[in-house]
Protein backbone atom coordinates (compact mmCIF):
# COMPACT_ATOMS: atom_id res chain seq x y z
CA UNK A 1 0.00 0.00 0.00
CA UNK A 2 2.67 2.21 0.87
CA UNK A 3 4.39 1.70 -2.00
CA UNK A 4 1.39 2.31 -4.25
CA UNK A 5 1.12 5.74 -2.64
CA UNK A 6 4.65 6.68 -3.44
CA UNK A 7 4.22 5.52 -7.13
CA UNK A 8 1.31 7.83 -6.83
CA UNK A 9 2.71 10.68 -5.40
CA UNK A 10 5.61 10.31 -7.51
CA UNK A 11 3.47 10.40 -11.25
CA UNK A 12 1.14 12.88 -9.83
CA UNK A 13 3.43 15.59 -8.89
CA UNK A 14 5.13 15.51 -12.42
CA UNK A 15 1.34 15.34 -13.97
CA UNK A 16 0.49 18.29 -11.83
CA UNK A 17 3.31 20.78 -12.77
CA UNK A 18 3.10 19.82 -16.29
CA UNK A 19 -1.06 20.48 -15.91
CA UNK A 20 -0.40 23.81 -14.10
CA UNK A 21 2.45 24.72 -16.69
CA UNK A 22 -0.32 24.22 -19.54
CA UNK A 23 -2.71 26.11 -17.43
CA UNK A 24 -0.21 29.08 -17.40
CA UNK A 25 1.11 28.88 -21.11
CA UNK A 26 -2.60 28.60 -22.08
CA UNK A 27 -3.53 31.44 -20.28
CA UNK A 28 -0.65 33.24 -21.34
CA UNK A 29 -1.41 32.70 -24.78
CA UNK A 30 -5.18 34.02 -24.11
CA UNK A 31 -4.18 36.94 -22.91
CA UNK A 32 -1.55 37.61 -24.78
CA UNK A 33 -3.11 37.13 -28.10
CA UNK A 34 -4.85 40.01 -28.81
CA UNK A 35 -1.62 42.18 -28.65
CA UNK A 36 -0.10 39.21 -31.00
CA UNK A 37 -2.39 40.35 -33.33
CA UNK A 38 -2.60 44.26 -33.47
CA UNK A 39 -0.96 46.30 -35.58
CA UNK A 40 1.15 49.50 -34.87
CA UNK A 41 -1.07 53.19 -35.31
CA UNK A 42 -1.65 53.97 -38.90
CA UNK A 43 -2.07 56.92 -40.04
CA UNK A 44 -0.46 59.94 -43.13
CA UNK A 45 1.58 61.49 -40.91
CA UNK A 46 3.65 58.85 -40.25
CA UNK A 47 4.44 58.72 -44.07
CA UNK A 48 8.00 60.00 -45.63
CA UNK A 49 7.82 61.40 -49.04
CA UNK A 50 9.24 57.91 -50.01
CA UNK A 51 5.45 56.35 -50.36
CA UNK A 52 5.36 58.18 -53.63
CA UNK A 53 7.66 55.78 -55.12
CA UNK A 54 5.46 52.66 -54.00
CA UNK A 55 3.30 51.58 -56.70
CA UNK A 56 1.48 49.62 -54.51
CA UNK A 57 0.64 52.92 -52.42
CA UNK A 58 0.05 54.97 -55.33
CA UNK A 59 -2.89 52.73 -56.37
CA UNK A 60 -3.73 53.26 -52.59
CA UNK A 61 -3.65 56.62 -53.43
CA UNK A 62 -5.90 56.89 -56.76
CA UNK A 63 -8.50 54.07 -55.51
CA UNK A 64 -9.10 55.99 -52.55
CA UNK A 65 -9.12 59.49 -55.01
CA UNK A 66 -11.62 57.87 -57.19
CA UNK A 67 -13.89 57.22 -54.40
CA UNK A 68 -14.22 60.22 -52.96
CA UNK A 69 -15.15 61.67 -56.51
CA UNK A 70 -17.66 58.97 -56.46
CA UNK A 71 -19.28 59.49 -53.20
CA UNK A 72 -17.72 56.41 -51.51
CA UNK A 73 -17.56 56.59 -47.75
CA UNK A 74 -15.13 56.02 -46.31
CA UNK A 75 -12.38 55.83 -49.29
CA UNK A 76 -9.01 53.87 -48.86
CA UNK A 77 -5.96 55.82 -48.04
CA UNK A 78 -2.30 55.45 -47.45
CA UNK A 79 -0.75 55.13 -44.27
CA UNK A 80 2.47 54.31 -42.25
CA UNK A 81 3.37 52.76 -39.56
CA UNK A 82 5.50 54.23 -36.50
CA UNK A 83 8.72 52.32 -38.03
CA UNK A 84 7.54 53.74 -42.10
CA UNK A 85 6.18 50.60 -43.31
CA UNK A 86 3.48 51.45 -46.08
CA UNK A 87 -0.01 49.92 -45.69
CA UNK A 88 -3.39 50.83 -47.92
CA UNK A 89 -6.12 51.21 -45.44
CA UNK A 90 -9.60 52.22 -44.88
CA UNK A 91 -12.09 52.90 -41.98
CA UNK A 92 -14.48 49.96 -41.12
CA UNK A 93 -16.68 49.16 -38.36
CA UNK A 94 -15.06 51.69 -35.84
CA UNK A 95 -11.39 50.53 -36.47
CA UNK A 96 -8.32 50.16 -39.73
CA UNK A 97 -8.62 47.90 -41.94
CA UNK A 98 -5.15 47.40 -43.69
CA UNK A 99 -2.57 45.82 -45.91
CA UNK A 100 0.81 45.75 -46.04
CA UNK A 101 2.49 47.66 -49.43
CA UNK A 102 6.04 46.52 -48.06
CA UNK A 103 6.11 44.16 -51.04
CA UNK A 104 5.54 46.44 -53.78
CA UNK A 105 7.22 47.18 -56.80
CA UNK A 106 8.68 50.77 -57.61
CA UNK A 107 6.45 52.79 -58.93
CA UNK A 108 7.00 54.66 -62.78
CA UNK A 109 6.77 58.34 -63.43
CA UNK A 110 3.54 56.96 -65.44
CA UNK A 111 1.95 56.05 -61.58
CA UNK A 112 2.84 59.43 -60.21
CA UNK A 113 1.76 61.68 -62.97
CA UNK A 114 -2.13 59.51 -62.79
CA UNK A 115 -1.56 60.05 -58.81
CA UNK A 116 -1.73 63.70 -59.23
CA UNK A 117 -4.02 64.12 -61.57
CA UNK A 118 -6.77 61.86 -60.24
CA UNK A 119 -5.46 64.43 -56.64
CA UNK A 120 -6.64 67.33 -58.76
CA UNK A 121 -9.92 65.79 -59.85
CA UNK A 122 -10.50 64.96 -56.36
CA UNK A 123 -9.94 68.66 -55.32
CA UNK A 124 -11.95 70.13 -58.26
CA UNK A 125 -14.91 67.71 -57.60
CA UNK A 126 -14.77 68.80 -54.31
CA UNK A 127 -14.54 72.72 -54.68
CA UNK A 128 -17.69 71.81 -57.21
CA UNK A 129 -20.14 70.78 -54.44
CA UNK A 130 -18.88 73.40 -52.39
CA UNK A 131 -19.48 75.88 -54.64
CA UNK A 132 -23.19 74.19 -55.04
CA UNK A 133 -23.79 74.82 -51.47
CA UNK A 134 -22.81 78.29 -51.72
CA UNK A 135 -24.84 79.13 -54.18
CA UNK A 136 -27.87 77.49 -52.75
CA UNK A 137 -27.15 78.89 -49.37
CA UNK A 138 -26.73 82.25 -51.65
CA UNK A 139 -30.40 81.59 -52.89
CA UNK A 140 -31.45 81.36 -49.80
CA UNK A 141 -30.17 84.34 -48.05
CA UNK A 142 -31.84 86.07 -50.69
CA UNK A 143 -34.92 84.72 -50.99
CA UNK A 144 -35.50 85.34 -46.97
CA UNK A 145 -34.11 89.16 -47.19
CA UNK A 146 -36.84 89.98 -50.21
CA UNK A 147 -39.27 88.12 -47.49
CA UNK A 148 -38.52 90.91 -44.77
Amino acid sequence: MERSRRAFSSVSAPTTRAGLRALVALAALVTGMPLAIALPPVNGSNCNSNWVNNEGALECFIQGEEEANSGTSPPHYVGCSADGEIFCCVDRNGGQVCESLAGAARANVEQQVRAILEGQAAVLANMARISKRLDSLEDKLSDQNRKN
